[in-house]
């Protein structure tokens, strides 16, 4: 089997070999926590996060910290209802370092000043950084959000 470069386009689903490239691991892996975000599952967050996690989003001054990405998963959160992703690269530094640029599209619905639900469409990219500990691809940074 040929080795892929550093930097290997995500396969499709219905692609992916039986044994996984470490491209998919990782992308599996941006998928997996995006379940978490769409379930609010704030414990699977929590343990999915490197305890020295970082990230900016888009607009904010400043970036933020772990127990900030935590709250971002809970009940005052909008909700998303459904999401597509857009993989555009998985650059793997050896097997301890994943980067990550996708794109996305969510439907959210949040509360408006009376109370009443409004769901709108999200879009944006990410970037996150991955470190493999153990064999758990822990989120470590992340950058981006809706444009």
């Amino acid at each position: 089997m040929a080795e892929q470069p550093d930097d290997a386009p995500v396969p499709e689903e219905d692609e992916r070999p039986s044994r996984l490239s470490p491209h998919a691991i990782v992308w599996a892996r941006v998928e997996q926590l995006w379940r978490m975000v769409s379930e609010r599952d704030m414990e699977g967050m929590r343990a999915a996060l490197h305890p020295r996690y970082t990230g900016w989003e888009h607009g904010a001054l400043r970036p933020h910290e772990l127990e900030h990405a935590i709250r971002s998963v809970g009940p005052d959160a909008p909700a998303i209802r459904s999401y597509q992703l857009q993989p555009w690269r998985v650059r793997l530094f050896g097997e301890t370092v994943a980067i990550v640029h996708y794109a996305f599209r969510a439907q959210v619905v949040e509360p408006d000043e009376n109370g009443l639900d409004i769901e709108r469409t999200a879009e944006g990219t990410w970037t996150e950084v991955y470190l493999n500990e153990g064999g758990t691809w822990l989120l470590a940074a992340t950058h981006g959000g809706a444009d």
